[in-house]
């Protein structure tokens, strides 16, 4: 079944295309990028949308633009046009999430199998480690380019300039 994309569906399961994350990873560089082309079309839409239901968990229960939208974004509206849009920070860390599932979503749900099970110290083919701190943090679920691209979004990073006005903030002014 294809991706839905429209920004504030009803029935969106992803905030980016197939086309457009083959975009980004024809401009990218490393091995989840290059990896990324090789994958098939079915493995690419089901990365993307695992991809977009971790970001949007990574952020939680939220206000959103419309009650009936089906993800976290948007949640503003261009000064511009006045319509509703996904913030470019938001679409980035999708694109930098599915191609990190996509090569390794065996190993993060053997990690978060470990971590559910309170193992902290575990031994594979792939070698051996300890788990160590909060035993409500998923290490290593959200890939570290789609946090920090994250963090721009929340405003904690740098920002490329878009104006916007937002239509429900919350009563603390954040997203």
């Amino acid at each position: 079944m294809p991706l839905d994309t429209t920004v504030a569906g009803a029935a969106t399961d992803s905030y980016i295309s197939v086309a457009e994350a083959d975009a980004m990873a024809a401009a990218d560089l490393g091995r989840f990028a290059e990896a990324w082309a090789e994958h098939t079309p079915d493995k690419k839409e089901r990365a993307l949308r695992r991809a977009t239901r971790e970001i949007d968990s990574h952020y939680g229960s939220v206000r959103r633009y419309a009650a009936t939208q089906a993800r976290s974004f948007p949640r503003s509206l261009d000064v511009a046009s006045g319509v509703p849009f996904v913030p470019d920070g938001i679409a980035r860390a999708t694109y930098e999430q599915a191609i990190y599932v996509a090569s390794n979503a065996h190993l993060l749900d053997d990690a978060a199998s470990r971590l559910a099970r309170g193992l902290v110290s575990f031994s594979s083919e792939g070698g051996s480690g300890t788990v160590m701190g909060s035993e409500d943090v998923q290490y290593g679920r959200l890939a570290p380019n789609a946090a920090r691209w994250l963090e721009v979004v929340r405003g904690r990073g740098t920002r490329s300039g878009r104006g916007v006005v937002s239509s429900r903030l919350s009563s603390a002014g954040r997203w």
